[in-house]
């Protein structure tokens, strides 16, 4: 009886530990989760979840609080249900717990989502767990309650010091991620305290009500709007539409990580002969573009003005413009998104399905989820073992019409990715152009597969190889010293070259132009959300941008620069701005 009578009157210090138990539980199960999939080894994260919970208790304990304990148990069950989210989520479709997971599921109808992560039958069990875990979360809240301001004194001096230790260590733990993430971002991205996630998605929904509002397109000046057109960034009202084509039902763009225009032997004598031999080919054989820019960098920006013909890849995630995918889709193409870096990095699993929305999407994880294989480097993929999976997708796929786009990772400094067994090191001495050299390698076998696959390579097929964005790197072989835009590779490849036989591969142009290129080619209408043209129009000015995260954006000194006409680097800049805001908002 005296038992039982302790029990009830020192409920809440009991559930309080018991709770923190199951903190502990949960963070070593999402600590094994993300090992097997990143190979850390230290589950830094105990004691971590506990901090909301911890404040609001010791006060109930020394006061005897039962507004404070009960608020306490609230936070402490929320928090449990949190990580459980994350736990489910995390195993299931290696995304991290964040705001943008929550929207993926929200854009979602029908519950194809949770069907997807829980299985078809889900409903018929999560209710029953919902209804029965909603009970015993009321009934310790009302035993809190009636108990929390009969706690024995003996029993609170005791495990006072406990929970202060238990505090103690949960902020120390939360500090540290926090100075962790100012030195490497990316380091715990996908295990983190709860107290960090909650503080997360609160600000980024914060941040995407603020871009909603602060997105609201400017109508362009008149005087810009002139000056535009007699550059041809926009049509002029006399210029007669091209017309839209029928011309291809597989689409195939391979953008290579960080592949320099000036990385290719032919197009640069300062590189070792022998370097490039399958680009080289590709380049002579095929129309290849030889002033064409990229538009932004780092990759996430590079493939959001491939994909979207755009150039804030931070604003376009709150926005959610058409993209390539979206449109290719209304013409009845099937589309893929392919890339051989992980997922789990800075949310792209998540933030690209938004996005670019294409209807199948691989990362290194579901890679090797399908085909099995080992994390081979820190970054993602060999490019042996992206290009062959992709090419069993792209031969099992039953779809008559598709568009996809592959992402090497190869060629990322600091080419630290595993060589295949059979490559000769010796032939080249460094790590970059050994890199490249077996890139280049592994891109010549998966496009000579490809031709040698009459379903997918016939005349109502475009194989495009260019680059995610400029290099800096590569041993200095661009002589650049930061990512301003520059001139990457455009191979355009298909049996049907009469139709770029009036393509002047001496135009400038950038990745922006690429989508509306390609939607003009597949018979589809291109958005106005759109700021490239069509590569076949009259407009022969490469607009770039320089995104570089030490950089603040909003100079109007250096947010926008025309490449690299001497004729048209006097204009004012005014009207890039202008042009910008036309899209965008104020700048």
């Amino acid at each position: 009886m005296k038992l039982k009578l302790f029990h009830i009157r020192n409920f809440p210090i009991l559930l309080m530990l018991s709770l923190t138990l199951v903190f502990e539980g949960l963070s070593l199960v999402m600590y094994f989760l993300n090992t097997a999939e990143t190979g850390f080894d230290f589950p830094w994260m105990l004691f971590a979840d506990e901090l909301i919970p911890l404040m609001l208790f010791l006060p109930a304990l020394i006061l005897r609080s039962r507004g404070c304990a009960l608020a306490a148990v609230l936070t402490a069950f929320l928090n449990i249900f949190l990580r459980c989210s994350e736990v489910i989520i995390f195993y299931k479709t290696f995304m991290p717990f964040e705001y943008s997971t929550l929207k993926l599921f929200l854009i979602h109808s029908h519950f194809i989502a949770l069907q997807a992560v829980m299985g078809k039958y889900f409903l018929f069990w999560l209710i029953p767990l919902c209804l029965a875990t909603a009970s015993v979360v009321v009934y310790c809240c009302i035993l809190v309650w009636k108990t929390a301001d009969k706690i024995s004194q003996q029993f609170t001096r005791r495990l006072l010091p406990v929970f202060s230790v238990l505090l103690g260590l949960s902020l120390s733990v939360n500090l540290i991620y926090l100075i962790i993430q100012q030195f490497s971002p990316a380091l715990f991205a996908n295990v983190r305290p709860l107290p960090q996630i909650v503080l997360s998605i609160t600000e980024k929904a914060f941040v995407e009500l603020y871009f909603q509002k602060d997105c609201t397109p400017i109508p362009l000046p008149e005087e810009s709007r002139r000056t535009l057109t007699e550059l041809q960034v926009l049509a002029s009202e006399d210029e007669k539409p091209l017309e839209q084509q029928d011309c291809f039902d597989r689409i195939i763009i391979i953008a290579m990580e960080s592949l320099d225009y000036a990385f290719l032997s032919r197009n640069n004598p300062a590189m070792p002969s022998g370097i490039t031999p399958n680009l080289d080919k590709l380049s002579a054989e095929y129309f290849s573009m030889n002033n064409y820019f990229s538009a932004a960098q780092p990759t996430s920006w590079g493939l959001n003005s491939i994909l979207l013909s755009r150039l804030d890849y931070a604003k376009d995630k709150y926005m959610l413009p058409e993209s390539m995918f979206t449109m290719a889709k209304k013409q009845g193409f099937q589309t893929f998104y392919f890339s051989a870096a992980t997922g789990l990095l800075d949310e792209n699993n998540i933030a690209y399905k938004i996005l670019f929305s294409p209807e199948i999407q691989f990362f290194r994880e579901e890679f090797l989820e399908k085909y099995g294989g080992k994390i081979e480097n820190q970054w993602g993929l060999s490019d042996r073992t992206l290009y062959k999976s992709v090419l069993n997708e792209l031969k099992q796929t039953s779809a008559e019409k598709f568009i996809a786009l592959i992402s090497t990772i190869d060629t990322h400094n600091p080419y630290h990715n595993t060589l295949p067994d059979d490559y000769e090191k010796e032939t080249f001495n460094t790590p970059f152009l050994r890199a490249l050299h077996s890139s280049d390698k592994e891109l010549g076998c998966f496009i000579s597969k490809i031709m040698q696959d009459k379903k997918l390579y016939n005349k109502r097929t475009l194989i495009i190889v260019t680059a995610d964005h400029t290099a800096t790197h590569g041993e200095n072989f661009t002589k650049r010293k930061d990512f301003f835009p520059e001139r990457i590779p455009l191979i355009l490849i298909t049996p049907q070259k009469k139709l770029f036989r009036k393509l002047n591969t001496e135009k400038y142009a950038s990745s922006i132009d690429l989508a509306p290129t390609l939607l003009r080619l597949i018979g589809s209408d291109i958005p106005e959300t759109f700021m490239g043209r069509d590569l076949f129009s009259p407009k022969n000015i490469a607009i770039t941008r320089l995104m570089n995260n030490t950089l603040n954006l909003h100079s109007p000194s250096r947010s926008f620069s025309v490449s690299p006409k001497p004729d048209k680097q006097n204009l004012s800049n005014q009207h890039w701005r202008d042009f910008y805001s036309c899209f965008y908002g104020k700048l």
